[in-house]
């Protein structure tokens, strides 16, 4: 099971592959402040929530791995395309609203909402689209494209 300390170790990040039993495939990436750095490796779970684990130090969700896979490059790379696509994003986001700051000064609470809304976009995108793929699965049995 992986595991993460103040950001530093290592953690399950995406959801691929869905099964109309609940199980999909994720892949376990060795972590550095919450940024996925390297792909360890990739396996089909199914969310057990017995086994999670809450405390001061560790809360931790429980999975039952069913199998370990080769390593899923499209989660790879739909991941690294996230990540380094949602910073951008957001510096882009944010360097509008700096350049704007005139035009917001008089609303700056509103100009706070927006930039928490538009910055919310790939969050909410990726959220639609594991939406999408699990409903999809759990209408078609055959959804699978992966054993």
């Amino acid at each position: 099971m992986p595991s993460a300390f103040s950001g530093i170790g290592s953690i399950y990040y995406g959801q691929r592959y869905f099964r109309p039993d609940g199980s999909y495939v994720t892949t376990e990436w060795l972590i550095f402040f919450y940024f996925p750095v390297f792909p360890i490796r990739s396996l089909r779970v199914l969310r057990n929530p017995q086994a999670d684990r809450h405390s001061l130090i560790d809360n931790g969700i429980g999975y039952r791995v069913l199998a370990q896979k080769r390593l899923c490059w499209s989660q790879v790379i739909s991941t690294y395309g996230f990540v380094i696509g949602s910073q951008i994003w957001m510096v882009f986001v944010i360097g509008v609203l700096a350049a704007s700051s005139e035009v917001w000064k008089e609303y700056e609470l509103a100009a706070v909402f927006a930039a928490a809304l538009v910055v919310a976009i790939p969050f909410l995108l990726v959220l639609w689209f594991r939406i999408k793929n699990k409903n999809a699965a759990m209408a078609d049995p055959q959804f699978d494209s992966q054993s």
